[in-house]
């Protein structure tokens, strides 16, 4: 065997033990070479709860930046809470607090009966760390990112860079090639005293890391090296900033931060605390591995969650105006549509085939069309007081659903067509006002159902 043939086989055993480290609970260094080996292998942790420990689920949860709950609470023993628990810890990064306050928190609970409360992160040096696994075919990607003024890439392999750029736009992104030896997880560091702009381009996905070719699809060897982002505070995130990195599980955000760029085909994407400063959401579509999602109190806008097929809960803040876009999200339970929503989006759960319960507690008028559909495990809906219209196939194949509660109103809504209920079990109650009964039962199409609908009084 040659000796460049044995320093490759070390190299490679070396990067595998780390990643076996990793998987054990381990916090890797930020340089992996053979020196830090032993002390890396020796903070392995007895069982990874005992260095991460996790809590359960329950109505208030507070969430590591990689959705794992630390923290959890009833509703009613959170009420009794007098501050926020304590700042979750992580080599290498400074915990920058929770994204909502204790008083903004309690106040949600009361209303809304559950939440989600992120914990932000800024890295300690204000170093931006891209953990990458480089794989055979994909030893040489470009690393992509606007820039006014200079940076420093370290890449994780004893070799650094100088990227100097003019510009802070989509069209002056500076694409810098490395040629990395060996496969293996390396540590890309940038450190700069200049804002720099992860932006993304519209055709190309995410350009953090690429292969600087003009295809989306043929971008992806180097786009789905990434698995990990711990950002400083001179980060700047573009609409198209994780697009189509379908290896990354994590990303760290500071609490300075305004945009989170978008995650459009983000996979591998686990969990996500948005900072407090955020107030518009980008596309999460399919991203099929995220379980949890903290949005602050800032949030007014949302666009799709779409295909999130592990997305178990999510916290709606009371700014937003338009609620829809979780079509397909198979494991989504609950969900709640605050004071502030005037809107429901066509065909806003299609297909959520676990949701259990939708209350509407804002000022909608019209329930569209295909708005529950296949949802198979839905067994209660709260109407909002205000709603006049009920579309077609609003509720389509709801075989398992045992209550629809329309006793806030104080008329009787028009049902547009006879198949908005035509699927529900027989035992299924459409509660209706008492003083509202007789009018009900006898109304266009909701005579159809007359046998299900009873009166509050009798419930």
């Amino acid at each position: 065997m040659s000796i460049a043939s044995e320093i490759s086989r070390i190299q490679n055993n070396i990067a595998s033990a780390y990643t076996a480290c990793e998987n054990k609970g381990a916090t890797l260094p930020q340089t992996q070479n053979s020196a830090n080996l032993a002390n890396t292998i020796s903070n392995i942790p007895a069982s990874s709860a005992s260095l991460n420990p996790t809590a359960e689920p329950n109505d208030v949860e507070f969430i590591d930046y990689d959705g794992t709950i630390r923290y959890s609470y009833s509703a009613s023993d959170f009420a009794n809470l007098s501050a926020l628990p304590d700042n979750p810890t992580h080599e290498g990064l400074i915990a920058q607090g929770w994204n909502w306050t204790l008083a903004d928190a309690k106040s949600y609970v009361a209303n809304y009966g559950y939440i989600i409360i992120g914990q932000m992160y800024v890295t300690d040096d204000n170093k931006t760390r891209i953990y990458v696994k480089i794989k055979e075919f994909g030893k040489s990607p470009y690393l992509g990112f606007a820039i006014s003024g200079t940076a420093i890439v370290d890449w994780g392999d004893g070799t650094t860079s100088t990227v100097t750029g003019t510009g802070t736009s989509v069209y002056e992104i500076i694409s810098t090639q490395h040629f990395y030896t060996n496969v293996g997880n390396y540590i890309i560091t940038i450190s700069s005293e200049n804002q720099i702009y992860f932006l993304g381009k519209s055709n190309y996905g995410s350009t953090i890391l690429w292969d600087n070719i003009s295809n989306q699809e043929r971008n992806r060897i180097s786009q789905n090296e990434i698995y990990k982002i711990e950002l400083g505070n001179n980060i700047v995130l573009g609409d198209g900033a994780f697009k189509d990195c379908g290896s990354l599980i994590s990303v760290t955000m500071p609490q300075n931060l305004t945009s989170i760029g978008g995650f459009l085909g983000a996979y591998a994407l686990k969990g996500l605390v948005v900072p407090k400063s955020v107030t518009s959401i980008p596309s999460f579509q399919n991203c099929y591995s995220l379980i949890r999602i903290s949005l602050p109190k800032t949030t007014s806008s949302l666009t799709s969650f779409n295909s999130c097929y592990s997305l178990k809960n999510i916290t709606i803040p009371d700014n937003i105006s338009s609620l829809g876009g979780f079509q397909d999200c198979a494991s989504l339970e609950r969900l709640v549509a605050p004071a502030s929503v005037t809107t429901i989006q066509g065909s806003c759960c299609s297909k959520a085939s676990s949701l259990s319960v939708l209350i509407i507690k804002g000022n909608v008028t019209k329930l569209p069309s295909n708005m529950v559909t296949y949802a198979y495990s839905f067994a209660y809906f709260v109407a909002p007081s205000n709603l006049t219209t009920i579309e077609s196939q609003a509720f389509y194949y709801i075989r398992n659903c045992k209550r629809f509660d329309f006793s806030k109103l104080t008329i009787v809504p028009t049902l547009e067509n006879t198949n908005v209920f035509s699927s529900t079990p027989d035992d299924c109650q459409i509660i209706v006002p008492d003083d509202l009964y007789d009018t009900w039962i006898s109304a266009t199409n909701w005579s159809t159902y007359a046998s299900k609908i009873v009166k509050a009084s009798e419930v």
